[in-house]
Order: structure tokens, then sequence, then C-alpha cells
């Protein structure tokens, strides 16, 4: 017997995940003429064998970026703990798999809830920033599907904005939790300086009481469709639990593989100043 999720790239269906029960062990198989331009990561394009997808010990790393931690994990294990298994790699991400960052979902297609997204960037906004939104996240934990040890969830642009706000095409918002207090304000600064240093960063808003993080989405294009994206650990083939190892040389070494050699200078440049 098996467990199955269908994975979906910009809404269409492009695969299906399906976990043997006995076994634990994890397959992904591309439906029938994907192209490579709808690959679900850079390290597994339709045109490859499909056996070389097949037969992961847990859920292949390009997905696990999507898999909450933190403070996310803990609401989710509270409030589905009865009704899911939670330390199943499968179940967290059908749960949250609808509502992740770049194009890349599972179990359907991109799911947003405007109603409750418009009430995280209110509550983003506000004094007591981080305590509203750890409330929100009580209530609904299964829609904040970003990783990350900082509590973060991704909003689309809805109707109701302001001036001098971070709207474009969607937010990223992310804020204080009791284990990590004071990060808010950390991050702000650092990314201010690295604007300061001429790098490219997205729009970025602080709430008043310095504990929230609004900054506009890197993973939408100015046209609004949705950008791939992958983190070090999904590209380097590394499961989570390797998120936090490794070295800046590293990083300078899969920019050097990844990145179009028109492009690398500025980013090496950039890693160099952000390390």
């Amino acid at each position: 017997m098996s467990s199955e999720l269908e994975v979906f790239v910009s809404d269409y269906p492009v695969g299906l995940l399906s976990e043997d029960i006995e076994t634990g062990l994890i397959d992904f198989r591309y439906l029938p003429d994907v192209p490579d331009q709808m690959t679900v990561s850079l390290l597994m394009p339709p045109s490859a064998p499909a056996e070389e997808y097949l037969g992961f010990n847990g859920v292949p790393p390009p997905f696990q970026i999507s898999l909450p931690e933190g403070i996310v994990l803990e609401a989710i294990r509270t409030r589905f703990a009865k009704h899911i298994d939670v330390d199943n790699d499968m179940s967290l991400l059908r749960l949250v798999g609808r509502h992740t960052i770049g194009r890349t979902t599972f179990g359907g297609p991109l799911d947003p809830d405007a109603t409750l997204q418009q009430k995280i960037l209110d509550a983003a906004r506000t004094e007591g920033a981080a305590q509203r939104l750890i409330e929100i996240l009580k209530t609904s934990p299964e829609m904040f599907g970003v990783s990350g040890v900082m509590p973060k969830m991704s909003t689309f642009q809805t109707e109701k904005t302001r001036p001098g706000t971070v709207a474009a095409h969607g937010s990223i918002v992310k804020f204080d939790s009791p284990h990590y207090v004071g990060a808010s304000l950390v991050e702000y600064a650092c990314m201010k300086a690295c604007s300061a240093a001429g790098l490219d960063v997205p729009a970025i808003e602080l709430s008043p009481d310095r504990t929230s993080l609004t900054m506009s989405r890197f993973d939408i294009a100015p046209d609004g469709s949705r950008r791939g994206f992958e983190d070090a650990c999904a590209l380097s083939g590394l499961f989570r639990s390797g998120k936090y190892n490794g070295s800046i040389e590293h990083l300078f070494e899969m920019i050097r593989f990844f990145v179009h050699p028109d492009d690398q200078a500025t980013d090496l440049v950039a890693m160099g100043v952000v390390a």
C-alpha cells in the first residue's frame, strides 16, 4: 500500500509523490509529457531517467523547503496531532502544501485565503504585532507554508492597501517568537545594510513595535507569474536536518555552478558582502 500526493507547478499537475507504507520510502514520478520548463527542481528535470527519483528516504530535498519547523510545527502539533501523523513529512506536506512560496505546490493548486491574508497584513503593521500574529498562527498554522525557525507566511496582493506599505504582488510576513526575540529588528537592520552596500533587496517594512517584518515577495515576477524557489540546502541535495551546516565557501561554489556566467560576478560580490 502507498500514500499519494499530487505535485503542481504554477497550478498545473506535473507529478505524483507516493510513500510505501511498509518501507517508508518515497517515489516521485512525473506525469507523461511534462516539459523541462515545468520542472519541480533544477535537480529533478522531467527529462532525466525516471528511476533517479525513486526510493527517497524521506521527502525529496527540493520539497523539504516547504516543511514547517520551529513554532509553526509546534502549533501544527497542538492543533492537528489528533488528526494527522505530525511526524510524517508526507502528512505535513499534504497539510501545508497549498500555501507555499515559489511555484510548486502539493495536493492542489495554490489556495490563498484573502480574508486571512488581510488579517495577517493588518496585524503585522500594528503595536503588539508578534503577539497578534502568534494568535493567528495558533488557529491557522497550516497557512504558514514557509520553512524556517522564524515563523513566516506568504500573502498575495489584496485590494486593501495604503500608501507607503509593501504591496507589489504580495508579501512575506515574518515575526518574532518567544525563542527569537528581536529577530525582526536584526533582519531589518541586515537588509538595510545590504541595500546601503548597493545590493538588490526587496521592499521591507518594520512594525511600529519592531516585532514583525513585511517584505515584498521575491518569488513573483513583475508580470505576476510565480518563480521557482530553492534554497542552498535543496540545491545541495541535503535533507532539512543539514540546513544549518556547511560553509560560505560552499555557497560560492553553488553560485558558480548554478548561476549564469553573466550574473556570477554580481552574485559573488553580494555573497561576500552578506558574509
